[in-house]
């Protein structure tokens, strides 16, 4: 998948390349992952999520948990009970099985939020502190690092962009 990633996105930048014509380009590397690792923010939010993460993932495992106890005691029991009984089993262990189904997706929903709240933010103060640095320097062009496997680290503006990141 990240190699279809790639040469979609080499494409895209051969197709850009050509875009500016005769248009003098002045190009750029950045790595965008380093620079957000370097926020200052970074660290704080990042073991926020995790916390946040970490609650999340005790409640359903503990949804979980009493799933599996109340089938493996249905499992168990389930030549000794009336159909009366094993109905009210399955009644039971569907009514477990959707509320553990239902806090999966409430927790997806609030992992998605959590990042948007905590991650979001820092991933603009990085782009715009690209933008900053681009444009002290007249680079008209920004691309990732990982694009590249051999590139001038003269055009490498990664470490401008993480001290320019300390003033946020």
């Amino acid at each position: 998948m990240k190699t279809k990633l790639s040469l979609i996105t080499t494409i895209a930048l051969l197709v850009t390349l050509s875009a500016f014509g005769q248009k003098a380009m002045n190009m750029a590397i950045v790595d965008f992952d380093a620079a957000l690792k370097k926020h200052p923010k970074y660290e704080h939010n990042m073991q926020v999520m995790d916390e946040y993460k970490s609650t999340l993932d005790s409640n359903v495992k503990e949804s979980s948990k009493a799933f599996q106890t109340k089938l493996t005691e249905y499992q168990n029991k389930y030549f000794k009970l009336s159909d009366d009984e094993k109905k009210t089993y399955e009644t039971q262990l569907a009514s477990l099985e959707k509320a553990m189904k239902d806090q999966q997706k409430d927790y997806q929903q609030k992992m998605d939020s959590y990042e948007k709240e905590y991650m979001n933010p820092l991933q603009e103060d990085v782009k715009n502190a690209i933008n900053l640095v681009a444009d002290r320097h007249g680079y008209n062009f920004v691309t990732g690092a990982d694009l590249f496997f051999v590139a001038d680290a003269s055009r490498d503006i990664t470490q401008e962009v993480i001290d320019l990141l300390k003033e946020y």
